[in-house]
């Protein structure tokens, strides 16, 4: 009978229990040292485990310490840059033509009355038998040069004549990523122009109304600059909108990546008969 029974089955600990009182913490422990046996051992052996691989898993993490490594001196001459660059990208030192020759020219010295000690010898003014029997030209120096009438006479050079670029204008956005804005709001802006917009009195008299549309440029620095009619009404009404835009404060400018630029802004000045 003995040898039938398994100890640690909970029919065992049933018999054991049988007629006594199952509410006390012995009947539960006694039934449940079965789980608690086996949750000990596993976690007996995964603490083992652990312990057994946490050497190789801690090498595998830190990484290890880097060997010194002695570097000697480079020599640029011991590299091949050509090699390394395409040839495409190779930028060749460009070869500057000659200078021009140039014709053997007398400097035209102008009459000027001084002091003698004020007067330097290269400024002296040449004689007419010295310009007889010279062959040379007359010019603003003094050159020795080409006396067979060929060569290039030094006034013509091009680095004795001023070069003025015209001035890059500035471009003028439509639309931009931050447009511009009036201190307050548009509608501030548009409460500024109809508080300072004079009616013409002509314009009254003759029965002139209705809404001019203009355009006008907000600067990188905020100012108003040009300003443009796109529907009139009437020559005097145009002018008289055109002022009040341009009493304007300064606004703050619009943006394009971050910079500041110029930008267009419409607006529209009412002018109706009271």
């Amino acid at each position: 009978m003995a040898k039938d029974i398994n100890l640690n089955s909970e029919a065992w600990c049933d018999l054991i229990f049988e007629g006594k009182n199952q509410s006390y913490g012995a009947y539960y422990l006694r039934k449940t040292s079965n789980k608690r046996h086996i949750q000990a051992l596993i976690i007996v052996f995964v603490a083992a485990l652990a312990i057994i691989f946490l050497p190789v898993l801690i090498k595998s993490v830190i990484p290890e310490k880097a060997q010194d490594i002695e570097v000697g001196p480079v020599s640029l001459s011991d590299l091949d840059i050509k090699e390394d660059v395409k040839e495409e990208n190779i930028i060749e030192e460009p070869e500057a033509p000659p200078p021009p020759m140039l014709k053997e020219t007398v400097k035209l010295t102008e009459l000027v009355v001084t002091a003698d000690e004020n007067v330097k010898e290269e400024d002296m003014m040449k004689t007419q038998e010295e310009l007889t029997e010279t062959k040379a030209a007359i010019s603003i120096a003094d050159v020795a040069g080409t006396t067979d009438g060929t060569g290039v006479d030094i006034a013509d050079l091009a680095e004795h004549k001023v070069v003025v670029a015209e001035p890059v204008k500035e471009q003028v956005h439509d639309h931009v990523e931050q447009m511009p804005e009036y201190p307050g709001g548009t509608n501030e802006f548009l409460k500024f122009v109809q508080s300072n917009v004079v009616y013409p009195v002509i314009a009254q008299e003759q029965g002139i109304h209705g809404t001019v549309r203009l355009r006008f440029v907000v600067e990188k620095d905020g100012s108003i600059g040009e300003v443009q009619i796109i529907r009139s009404v009437d020559p005097n009404c145009d002018k008289e909108a055109i002022k009040a835009v341009k009493k304007s404060p300064k606004w703050i400018p619009g943006k394009q990546n971050g910079r500041a630029v110029a930008v267009w802004f419409n607006v529209p000045v009412r002018f109706e008969l009271q």
